[in-house]
């Protein structure tokens, strides 16, 4: 297992955002809040307009699934 050290910002709060837009208005943010020191972390991820569809070959591999279909919104968050 790999892990990440953050030099020099062991008291400092660390923050990634992320977002992506894709064809079909499909949209993908994810925030993550670090605070290295205190091991201290908040996420979020939210997902807007996913055809669920353009997944049916990865998981019917691993899943017992006939078929997949839908649009599919969440958010997705820790504290």
């Amino acid at each position: 297992m790999e892990q990440l050290y953050l030099k020099g910002l062991s008291t400092n709060i660390v923050q990634f955002d992320f977002i992506f837009n894709f064809l079909n208005e499909v949209y993908f943010e994810s925030s993550l809040k670090l605070n290295p020191g205190k091991g201290i972390f908040d996420t979020n991820i939210f997902i807007y307009r996913l055809y669920l569809d353009a997944f049916s070959d990865f998981l019917k591999k691993s899943v017992q699934l006939d078929s997949i279909s839908g649009v599919l919104s969440s958010n997705i968050y820790s504290l």
